[in-house]
C-alpha cells in the first residue's frame, strides 16, 4: 500500500507523475457494508517480522483483509467486489484436479474461495495487548502493540500482556540469557543473530516480583515505547 507520505517521498524529484490506479483504503472497502466504514475485525493493520524493532514497530500502511472460516462475506458487498478481482488465485484446488496443468489458485481444503485456508483459533487474541517480536535478530526487538496489529509468519507475540514483562524482555540481562537457550544462525556485522522460536524464548527466565516492581517497570516500558515510537515518526 503507498501512504500519502511514500507517494510524496517517491515523486517529488519527477517532473511528471501518474497513477494508474489506486486501491481503496481500509476505510472505504467496508463502506457499503452494515458494520460502516470500518470493521476492525475484517480489515486489520498488518507487520511482518521485520517490521518488529526495539520498543515499536514500522508502519508501512500494509493491511490485511482477514475474512476467517465461517463468515458470512455476504454482509460485505465492497470486500467481495475487491476480492472478486483476485478469484482465480484465491480458488482453492478441487479434488481429483489433473495435475497435469498448475492449479492457478490455492492448495486444496474445505475453505471457500473469499476465506483463509487455514483456521486460525487464536485469532480474537491480536486485539489483545500483546508483546512483539521477531523469529530471527541479532538484538532485542520486543515490542508493545494495543492497536490490533495482525502478524504474519515471521513473527510472534504473548497475548494478553502487561507493560512490566516487555520491560523484562527488552533488557539486557534477557538478551543475555536468550544466548543460552536459542538457536544461533552465524554472525552478522559482528553480531550473532538467534532464532527466537516458541520453544527457545518460552525458556527464559522471568523473574519473581512485586505489583510496586511490575508498576514501576511497566511505566518505563510505556515511556521507552512512546519516545521509540516519537523517534520513528520524526525519522520516517
Amino acid at each position: 500500500c503507498l501512504s500519502v507520505e511514500n507517494l510524496v517521498h517517491l515523486v517529488h524529484r519527477q517532473e511528471r507523475a501518474t497513477l494508474t490506479e489506486l486501491l481503496p483504503g481500509p476505510d472505504q472497502l467496508a463502506l457499503q457494508g452494515p458494520e460502516g466504514g470500518f470493521h476492525h475485525e475484517l480489515i486489520v493493520p498488518f507487520v511482518r517480522g521485520e517490521d518488529l524493532r526495539p520498543w515499536y514497530q514500522e508502519v508501512e500502511d500494509k493491511w490485511l483483509i482477514f475474512t476467517r472460516q465461517g463468515l458470512d462475506i455476504g454482509e460485505h458487498p465492497s470486500i467481495v467486489q475487491h476480492l472478486e478481482r483476485y478469484r482465480q488465485s484465491l480458488e482453492p484446488k478441487p479434488k481429483g484436479y489433473a495435475d497435469a496443468n498448475p492449479w492457478p489458485g490455492r492448495k486444496a481444503g474445505s475453505y471457500r474461495w473469499h476465506e483463509i485456508q487455514d483456521t486460525v483459533d487464536y485469532w480474537q487474541r491480536f486485539f489483545e495487548p500483546k508483546i512483539l517480536w521477531p523469529d530471527l535478530t541479532q538484538r532485542p526487538r520486543w515490542s508493545w502493540d494495543d492497536k490490533g496489529k495482525f502478524v504474519g509468519n515471521t513473527g510472534f507475540f504473548i497475548a494478553p500482556a502487561e507493560p512490566w514483562l516487555l520491560a523484562v524482555l527488552q533488557s539486557r540481562a534477557t538478551w543475555f540469557a536468550l544466548g543460552g537457550v536459542a538457536q544461533p544462525l552465524g554472525e552478522r556485522l559482528g553480531l550473532t543473530r538467534y532464532r527466537l522460536f516458541t520453544q527457545f524464548t518460552e525458556r527464559l527466565p522471568i523473574p519473581t516480583m512485586t505489583d510496586d516492581d511490575k508498576a514501576q517497570l511497566g511505566a518505563l516500558a510505556m515511556r521507552a515505547t512512546t519516545l521509540a515510537n516519537d523517534r520513528y515518526t520524526i525519522d520516517r
